[in-house]
């Protein structure tokens, strides 16, 4: 008989509980704060993580002449006076000829 009130007891007591905490609000309210600080720090890592490759960047095109060299060339597709250009067309065979 004990234990079954006490099983009761402890029943009403977990159930005023969730009832207090959550008809004022309070648990909601810190379960929606962790969700946007949950959001919030991947976008600090996803933030910091391109900060860090602007910086290398910028970092390469102040003091490396080769990297903006290398980058003009190949944004803007141009060659130095001087230069060379090969290019390589892979010709992929017929596929007809070989159905036969």
């Amino acid at each position: 008989m004990k234990i079954k009130k006490y099983l009761k007891l402890r029943y009403l007591i977990i159930l005023f509980l969730f009832v207090l905490a959550f008809c004022n609000g309070t648990a909601i309210k810190i379960y929606k704060n962790y969700i946007e600080y949950y959001k919030l720090n991947r976008d600090v890592k996803v933030l910091t993580k391109q900060n860090d490759e602007y910086k290398k960047r910028l970092y390469y095109l102040e003091n490396k002449p080769s990297y903006l060299e290398r980058k003009s060339k190949f944004v803007l597709n141009v060659i130095a006076e001087d230069e060379v250009e090969y290019r390589f067309i892979n010709k992929k065979p017929n596929e007809n000829k070989n159905k036969q």
